[in-house]
């Protein structure tokens, strides 16, 4: 739970600072597409015209304003007003300021649950995971950055840094891959599909790497990726109910 507040300062201070990742610089900027991708790709395939949908953190409502394409019953909850704000522009979404490891809705309130960015954010990952459970009837997706390899070398060789950076974001709780899908372990439920990207971490823009190494890193990345799949610096779970006949007609 989200009691601090030290944490709702913080969150009010990136919501209005908005960060946009268009602006970045190279590698961090395609860590953040990347992940927005592939998330997109996922609630393209899970949401029908009929299908609630929960973004919770949703910040300033990208992923809210992607559902609202596909259904109207689009849900968003953050903990900062200041997003949630910026969420307004948005037409049809339903918006409510609230703890994603306590929100206000009832259980089994909706077919799908966004978790992006925000298992690291939260003091108590696990209380948040059985939040997910209890909110959803089918699906479950969840992105989040992982305690991965390139990470755990960083944190020996350079922890000040890492320590420093990790603050300067809100990270809390990066979880290591395996400990992440243990989480999602649940009577009734699959994980449907796991796995990483991405072992070069966005901190590579800190190396002043030339540009013209690009090329060669991204083809490294790509087969490095390959080769070992839990030890990128992002991770994505998708997890779904095994029981189709307590899923609603909503797609």
């Amino acid at each position: 739970m989200i009691k601090s507040p030290d944490l709702v300062d913080f969150y009010e201070r990136e919501g209005l600072a908005a960060r946009r990742y268009s602006g970045a610089r190279f590698w961090e900027r395609r860590y953040h597409t990347t992940r927005q991708a592939i998330v997109q790709d996922f609630l393209g395939r899970a949401i029908g015209p009929k299908t609630r949908f929960v973004d919770l953190g949703c910040g300033s409502g990208e992923y809210l304003r992607f559902a609202r394409q596909l259904t109207p019953h689009v849900f968003g909850l953050d903990l900062s007003l200041n997003y949630l704000h910026r969420s307004r522009s948005l037409p049809g979404a339903h918006l409510v300021r609230g703890d994603v490891c306590r929100t206000p809705f009832n259980d089994h309130a909706f077919d799908v649950v966004l978790l992006s960015e925000v298992l690291e954010h939260v003091p108590d990952p696990d209380t948040l995971v059985r939040e997910l459970f209890r909110l959803s009837v089918r699906t479950v997706l969840v992105s989040t950055p992982n305690e991965g390899l390139i990470r755990r070398i960083s944190r020996r060789l350079v922890r000040p840094f890492v320590e420093r950076t990790d603050a300067s974001v809100g990270h809390i709780s990066i979880l290591p891959f395996d400990s992440l899908l243990a989480r999602f372990q649940k009577p009734g439920w699959s994980v449907r599909r796991a796995f990483t990207l991405h072992i070069f971490p966005p901190t590579l823009d800190q190396a002043s790497v030339p540009a013209s190494f690009a090329p060669l890193i991204r083809f490294l990345e790509r087969a490095l990726d390959l080769m070992f799949p839990s030890l990128g610096t992002i991770s994505f779970v998708l997890v779904m109910n095994d029981r189709p006949e307590e899923w609603p007609a909503s797609r």
